[in-house]
């Protein structure tokens, strides 16, 4: 058995969830955390063709090619994750206490007694570096040749719709990648606190998931206009 002490509990209290459902838990975030990088990807090459090719964009952008994209992201995702937790596996574990709020490979990996964890490290950081530039890669070539167009666009409404497009998905990226690399650095340093270490993971887990909706649906008027009249509503509370 695992035992799992939450973040804002009392000294008193813990939680207990078996090594498997810990297991598994680990590898499903950490699948999300991946996908996020190629699915976001996936929308940029998407938005790139839209926007760069669009008298070509239903020749290039069938069924069968949105498909195989979909594919190779998943597919490359949950490759990279599998052989990340299968190297976790193979060592010996003699520990059951994790001091965090979530189970990940981390914190898997200190449950472990023996073994030389150097291959673990070195392939989660390999992985890690690959949707890096997996992902802004494929993002920034795709922005930069919008950027690009619009730019050279004679119709400053066109320019307009297509910054408008963009600036949501661009928005969410960044934010998933500032708060992604402070929980990834905060397990790279040993001077940070454990409860540092907690409130890092949360926000991965819990910011975007949060304020994605918010920043896609501010682009709808109904949306828009609703959050106004709330934020109205609160206001006049206070004053």
């Amino acid at each position: 058995m695992v035992t799992l002490l939450h973040a804002f509990a009392r000294p008193t209290q813990s939680n207990v969830v078996s090594y498997p459902t810990c297991v598994l838990q680990g590898f499903i975030l950490h699948l999300y955390g991946g996908s996020v990088y190629f699915i976001l990807a996936a929308m940029a090459f998407d938005r790139y063709i839209a926007i760069c090719k669009p008298l070509r964009y239903h020749a290039i952008m069938t069924s069968f090619t949105v498909g195989r994209v979909i594919t190779l992201a998943w597919g490359l995702d949950f490759a990279l994750i599998t052989v990340l937790f299968a190297l976790q596996a193979r060592l010996p574990k003699c520990k059951t206490f994790i001091i965090n709020v979530y189970c990940s490979n981390m914190s898997l990996l200190q449950l472990s007694c023996a073994g030389d964890i150097t291959v673990n490290n070195i392939y989660g950081l390999v992985i890690t570096g690959f949707m890096q530039v997996v992902g802004v890669g494929v993002q920034l070539f795709s922005y930069l040749q919008i950027l690009k167009t619009c730019l050279s666009h004679p119709q400053s409404d066109a320019k307009i719709k297509a910054v408008n497009t963009c600036s949501a998905q661009i928005i969410i990226f960044v934010l998933f990648e500032i708060v992604s690399t402070i929980a990834i650095l905060s397990y790279r340093f040993e001077n940070i606190s454990s409860n540092a270490q907690k409130v890092c993971g949360i926000m991965t887990f819990t910011i975007s998931p949060v304020v994605n909706p918010i920043i896609y649906g501010m682009k709808t008027k109904d949306f828009r206009n609703a959050f106004i009249m709330v934020f109205r509503k609160i206001k006049g509370r206070f004053t």
